[in-house]
């Protein structure tokens, strides 16, 4: 069964051949980026979705039931995009049954702490489905819940994915590794590493990026700042920050204070006057 939405565009779902649906444009009438979010049952693409999207705590994540449908969040913010929530099963080729031609992006999440030999496989299938029919696609490839585990061992893990995918790809093709687009990224909810890997996809969907970091570079630099960034503050995804190297801990700092931002406006939200009347109304009349 094909995927919800996920089927080539046609005249019927766009009203005219050969344009998007209404649901598909953003306010400026650009088609909206369309990022596919795939991988094997349990790797924890749902705690991702939750815990960035939603506000969900990453402790609460363990009681998350299993995605058994494909999903689909509208993220309208600064930047306008579809993320498309797939159930495990679509990572499987015997199964796959979808259209890539207008996807922008593949996340592909890879629980780091089970056993990863069969699931490579299948995904240089799916990469190599995905390539052929959109060879500008970009592959994310989040090796996730990697906390816990010591910085070397992480680091190992991550090699000998990336080295293992490699050959896959390249027994496909010698020339199919080299031409695609693939990042890796180690994340986890428990920390800011999947605020940041997430921030490094939909970076790369921003048309304006240059622009934005220009303009970045400008303000830092007549105003004397270290680093600036421009976040989406719902999410703390930064869409765009200056040229100079990013220190993970400056990163952290802007977090924190995003949070504390958050919970001094929920404090000092206008409230409605009919509704505080009827409030204290219905206190006076507890307390007599």
């Amino acid at each position: 069964m094909a995927v919800p939405g996920l089927e080539h565009q046609n005249g019927t779902a766009s009203g005219s051949k050969g344009q998007p649906a209404s649901d598909e444009v953003d306010g400026r009438g650009r088609r909206k980026p369309r990022v596919l979010l795939m991988g094997p049952r349990s790797a924890g693409k749902s705690s991702i979705r939750k815990v960035v999207f939603e506000g969900m705590a990453p402790s609460d994540t363990l009681f998350i039931e299993r995605t058994n449908k494909s999903s689909l969040d509208d993220i309208n913010s600064f930047l306008s995009m579809r993320m498309f929530d797939l159930p495990g099963g679509q990572l499987d080729p015997e199964q796959l049954n979808l259209s890539f031609e207008d996807t922008d992006a593949v996340i592909f999440v890879l629980d780091a702490q089970s056993t990863l030999h069969d699931m490579i496989r299948k995904l240089s299938v799916t990469m190599h489905k995905a390539y052929t029919a959109n060879p500008g696609i970009q592959f994310e490839i989040f090796l996730h819940k990697v906390d816990g585990m010591s910085e070397d061992y992480r680091l190992d893990t991550l090699q000998n994915l990336r080295d293992r995918l490699t050959e896959e790809l390249f027994d496909m093709s010698p020339q199919l590794e080299s031409n695609m687009n693939v990042f890796y990224h180690l994340t986890s909810v428990f920390d800011t590493s999947i605020y940041e890997a997430l921030s490094k996809v939909i970076q790369k969907l921003v048309p304006e990026q240059a622009s934005l970091e220009r303009l970045l570079d400008l303000l830092c630099s007549q105003c004397s700042i270290d680093k600036a960034f421009l976040f989406e503050t719902s999410s703390k995804i930064y869409i765009a920050t200056d040229s100079a190297p990013l220190d993970n801990q400056t990163y952290v700092i802007c977090a924190d204070y995003l949070d504390l931002v958050g919970d001094l406006t929920q404090l000092y939200e206008c409230v409605d006057p009919l509704s505080l009347r009827d409030s204290r109304a219905s206190s006076t009349r507890a307390r007599h």
